[in-house]
């Protein structure tokens, strides 16, 4: 009987014996068989035949990025200024955008852009509150989890608090760990996240040119 990964590492070594063939018990036992009920409880479809070399430079894309982005250290003024920033390049691209930056258990800076839509700030919350879970940017997570066709549910999150999708961004300290998060939300996925990446690289003073991901 196949044992049932506990964490999401393990999923996704259990997902890639799957695809190799390297799991099966018995030669009576089809594939779909062995896997589907294991497979079922983690919310992930086994016939679902996703390209997993699409995703995954995009995936090494990402924590490249986040491995780049980690600060020196942080202190609240930097919140603002990160915030500021969002808010500034909202406003000059005339962009529909909901922002905040939250650390350390508090939300530091929050705005709206003119013809942001009302739900774009219970987005904001649900990508953040993903961010932090996962401890990883939001977008990454949206990634890998469609790559292997994994919901929320699976792993313990409700669509009332947490949601799938780019712009939310950890702000992680060398040393210490992440401490909070910046996010965005009103455009499509790479771009909110790459706006996040963008303003976390300039407060680096590194040039976003070299993080920004392709289209």
């Amino acid at each position: 009987m196949l044992e049932l990964p506990e964490s999401y590492e393990a999923v996704i070594c259990f997902v890639e014996e799957l695809r190799n063939g390297s799991v099966w018990t018995s030669e009576e036992n089809t594939p779909e068989i062995v896997v589907s009920i294991p497979l079922a409880c983690l919310g992930i479809d086994f016939r679902n035949e996703e390209k997993v070399l699409d995703y995954k430079e995009l995936m090494e894309a990402i924590k490249e990025q986040e491995q780049s982005l980690i600060l020196p250290g942080f202190k609240y003024e930097d919140a603002w200024c990160l915030g500021q920033s969002l808010y500034t390049k909202a406003i000059e691209r005339h962009l529909p955008l909901f922002m905040e930056v939250f650390v350390n258990g508090g939300v530091r800076f929050a705005a709206a852009s003119p013809k942001a839509h009302n739900n774009l700030a219970d987005w904001v919350r649900r990508k953040r509150n993903l961010t932090l879970r996962m401890g990883q940017s939001s977008y990454l997570t949206d990634v890998m989890f469609k790559e292997h066709g994994i919901s929320l549910e699976a792993f313990g999150m409700d669509l009332v608090n947490f949601g799938l999708g780019g712009g939310s961004i950890p702000i992680a300290v060398s040393d210490i760990g992440i401490i909070g998060a910046v996010t965005v939300s009103g455009l499509p996925n790479i771009d909110d996240h790459n706006l996040a990446v963008e303003c976390i690289a300039e407060l680096l003073g590194q040039d976003f040119n070299d993080l920004k991901l392709s289209q």
